[in-house]
């Protein structure tokens, strides 16, 4: 019997791709898989019948709120929790670009909030974060940025010189050889960003891609 793609399968694989390939919807995309997966067989059910012919009963309205949903949907994750709410920066070293110099963040003296923004170079989401950092910068200029990966040296160089990072006095980046922001954290996923207030302690931390005005309200409130 001849297999016929149904028109419906067609239009659930752009939806989809709609919500994968943008950083903005990629949330939402997390949040909705599986219900386009319960979808999705369904209509491989209906495909294998033998009346494969007959139409399916799905309701593209709700495809389409959900289409919608993406486009509209939140730049960030909900509140994240863990548990270190109120405890200080901890001390831990990173590997500057300069290839030589090793600084250790328990040097971060109190004053202007902290922002630790653990990141993956291959990661677009991360680059988005960091376009967005840098585009708008003066939104946070008094807001400390520390940029921190544990991937190797060169990849990290190629980040940070890819956006100039040089240019900005307030961020600072480097690799962390040891690991130990990520086992910290037990971070789940990147972009991943702690805020600290003025007093070095933690007030929440983010993931995802996350709206410059958000990472300031949540830094000085």
């Amino acid at each position: 019997m001849k297999r016929i793609v149904h028109p419906d399968a067609i239009f659930l694989l752009f939806v989809i791709l709609f919500l994968m390939f943008s950083w903005k919807r990629h949330l939402v995309f997390n949040g909705v898989l599986l219900l386009l997966s319960i979808i999705g067989i369904r209509i491989q059910r209906e495909l294998i019948r033998p009346s494969v012919t007959s139409s399916i009963s799905i309701p593209k309205f709700t495809l389409i709120i959900i289409l919608l949903a993406g486009s509209t949907g939140c730049l960030q994750c909900p509140k994240y929790k863990t548990g270190l709410e109120g405890k200080p920066l901890p001390a831990f070293d990173l590997f500057l670009v300069d290839s030589v110099t090793h600084f250790n963040t328990a040097d971060i003296t109190a004053g202007d909030p902290i922002v630790i923004f653990c990141f993956s170079p291959y990661c677009p989401y991360c680059r988005a974060q960091m376009e967005d950092i840098v585009a708008h910068i003066d939104k946070i200029k008094n807001i400390r940025i520390f940029i921190v990966t544990s991937y190797p040296f060169k990849d990290f160089k190629s980040f940070y010189d890819r956006f100039h990072l040089n240019r900005f006095p307030n961020i600072k980046a480097g690799v962390d050889q040891r690991q130990y922001f990520l086992h910290y954290f037990s971070v789940p996923g990147v972009p991943y960003l702690a805020i600290y207030d003025t007093q070095k302690r933690l007030k929440q931390v983010l993931m995802g891609k996350t709206a410059l005005s958000t990472i300031r309200e949540i830094a000085y409130k």
